[in-house]
């Protein structure tokens, strides 16, 4: 008896000539798909003997239990947080959880959703770094569920904080204090959830006639990484000095007390906003203000909608969006006296 081989959606979408999503929309989404592309996709089908995802799925019922956790980063206490509260989650399911992370490496990601893949997980959590499309359209050849965190391009099913408002919040916080001189620390190009950031902190200070923006970029978000900016902070010019600084998260807004606290008055002279509200960020040298994505909620929502995709009984569809809200958390670095 011959070998029989697996086709993936890939191999279809290859010998038509066409990208994997447009062969998903030929199942899922038809009428997005002209004619003479459908007859090239179904002549492929036929030729390869391809069975639909969801037909797939149904012969590979056997579920293994494993889910494929592949973070950003990890290193960042809010991500290992996250990664504590969804693995908790999971466990109350019956499932396992495989925790990696692509540390921002396209490639690595590449490479590790390769791993899940071969690893027959049941389904996949994923914040994504670049080709986010691409990386999706292979978990669904391979029949994997996949649900996207942090990110709002509609690829796939996904759970976000609103980080745009979370940069409002931070802004509009100082604004209110009458700081007009802003700084954006922890900046770097190509990462949606930092942009989004930023975006919502331009946003406030766009309606502030005098207000003033600085935005200082890091490699790193961390402690050290803080410190860092602080010290390039304190060698500007006294005009851009700011008296109001929006830390991209708490480890970098601890970082920035660290060294700031010691130079100047905080908050009478630099009020200081992190995000996440980590549990260090109440204990630092300075109780530190900060816009809260709380983590238990986060958690739990990315494990009910993946657990509703790899069980196919989702209720908003493929392209299920659940955006969470952020809340201002204040404490004595930007309002002398605030009782945590």
């Amino acid at each position: 008896m011959g070998r029989v081989s697996f086709v993936r959606l890939t191999d279809v979408a290859a010998r038509a000539g066409v990208s994997p999503g447009t062969v998903s929309n030929f199942f899922h989404n038809p009428s997005r798909v002209a004619e003479l592309t459908a007859e090239r996709i179904r002549a492929a089908i036929d030729d390869l003997g391809y069975v639909p995802n969801d037909a797939a799925r149904a012969l590979r019922r056997r579920e293994t239990k494993l889910i494929g956790h592949l973070a950003f980063e990890v290193a960042n206490p809010y991500s290992a947080e996250f990664v504590r509260a969804f693995d908790r989650e999971a466990r109350a399911l019956g499932y396992t959880v495989l925790n990696v992370s692509s540390e921002g490496d396209h490639e690595l990601q590449r490479t590790l959703i390769e791993t899940f893949v071969r690893q027959r997980v049941d389904g996949v959590l994923l914040t994504p770094t670049g080709g986010v499309g691409e990386t999706v359209d292979v978990l669904k050849g391979h029949g994997v569920p996949v649900v996207l965190t942090d990110n709002l391009d509609g690829a796939a099913p996904a759970v976000a904080y609103d980080d745009r408002l979370t940069g409002r919040l931070a802004a509009e916080h100082l604004v209110n204090l009458g700081r007009r001189k802003i700084a954006f620390v922890g900046n770097r190009d190509g990462v949606e959830i930092i942009a989004r950031r930023l975006q919502g902190v331009r946003d406030v200070l766009a309606g502030v006639p005098d207000s003033s923006l600085e935005v200082v970029d890091l490699e790193t978000r961390s402690v050290a990484s803080g410190r860092v900016a602080a010290q390039r902070l304190a060698a500007l010019t006294p005009d851009r000095i700011p008296d109001g600084i929006v830390a991209v998260n708490d480890p970098v807004g601890i970082g920035l007390l660290n060294v700031l606290s010691h130079r100047v008055r905080v908050p009478e002279d630099v009020a200081i906003v992190g995000i996440d509200d980590i549990e260090f960020a109440a204990e630092a040298v300075v109780p530190l203000t900060s816009v809260a994505r709380p983590i238990d909620d986060f958690a739990a929502q990315s494990l009910r909608l993946l657990h509703s995709q790899i069980h196919g009984d989702a209720t908003g569809g493929e392209r299920s969006l659940v955006v969470l809200e952020p809340r201002l958390i204040v404490r004595e670095s930007t309002v002398p006296g605030t009782a945590t």
